[in-house]
């Protein structure tokens, strides 16, 4: 590897080039790794497990969609809005069926979505996130900027669907934990499951965060030590937009994790024994008996 300044800016340029030879190796440990991972998850979920590997094809299925969609100029953002709001369908309908705890989640997730995607907007205009930093002109140098997309939307777009994943698993974690205590306590009132859901996402914020921050931390390790070992200031590593584009994505993701947290322990309370239970337990009706005509059928 070698560097070179120009003005004052540093750009580094890898020459670690590989031959196909080495580039078919990596696809075959990628199939192998991803056969161990089908492996285990039928010998630890048997079918559930073979139900989340088909959830998780159909996920990459709609990202593959959402990229075709904006390339063909579909709004970014309406389009990862949609793609989002499905996935966690398929994440918590298909994959753990319809009832309480996945209505639940899900509303939660859709509020919190449509709440933050307006700070998300200003955050991406504002921070200037869209675009190419100077790390990474060597994997774009010879391609052409003018794609005709506006890049601040496409910086939104992958910060929505990055952040579904951390959404759905901190809501289904709440409303989970809050439908088991329903489940053992039946008469708990709308104030003591919000209660407990408020409790469990205590208990979850800390680990929550700091998995997202190992997140970070993994991404950035490597730019850390191209910036020590070319005896560049903190400062320049704080200002690179590599660093800022991942540090603000780990505070944001950590911000809607956290405001996800009592919106979901709200709605859970509300379809368990609140103003919406009742609506609720006409819907869990319906898809018994839409599950029990098809099992007739």
């Amino acid at each position: 590897m070698r560097r070179m300044r120009h003005h004052g800016v540093g750009l580094f340029f890898s020459m670690d080039l590989h031959t196909p030879l080495e580039r078919e190796g990596s696809i075959m440990t990628g199939w192998i790794l991803f056969g161990l991972f089908v492996f285990f998850s039928l010998l630890a979920g048997g079918t559930h497990g073979l139900k989340t590997i088909f959830t998780l094809l159909l996920n990459m299925g709609c990202i593959l969609a959402i990229v075709a969609l904006i390339i063909h100029g579909w709004n970014p953002v309406i389009t990862a809005l949609i793609g989002c709001l499905v996935i966690t369908c398929l994440i918590l309908f298909f994959n753990c069926g319809i009832n309480a705890k996945t209505m639940a989640s899900f509303l939660s997730v859709f509020t919190v979505l449509v709440l933050q995607l307006f700070f998300v907007l200003w955050i991406t205009d504002a921070a200037n996130l869209g675009g190419f930093g100077f790390e990474d002109l060597n994997d774009v140098a010879g391609y052409s900027f003018d794609i005709g997309i506006k890049i601040s939307a496409v910086a939104t777009a992958c910060i929505m669907m990055g952040l579904i994943g951390a959404l759905t698993d901190t809501a289904i974690a709440v409303s989970t934990a809050v439908f088991e205590v329903k489940a053992n306590y039946p008469d708990s009132a709308f104030s003591d499951l919000y209660a407990s859901g408020l409790r469990v996402g205590k208990d979850i914020t800390g680990t929550t965060v700091n998995t997202l921050y190992f997140a970070l931390l993994g991404e950035a390790a490597t730019l850390m030590i191209w910036y020590h070992i070319y005896d560049y200031s903190w400062w320049e590593l704080f200002n690179s937009i590599v660093f800022c584009r991942e540090f603000i994505k780990l505070c944001f993701f950590s911000l809607s994790c956290v405001l996800v947290m009592p919106v979901c322990a709200a709605f859970c309370g509300s379809l368990l024994s609140g103003s919406l239970h009742a609506w609720m337990t006409k819907i869990e009706k319906g898809m018994q008996k839409l599950k029990k005509w098809i099992q007739d059928e």
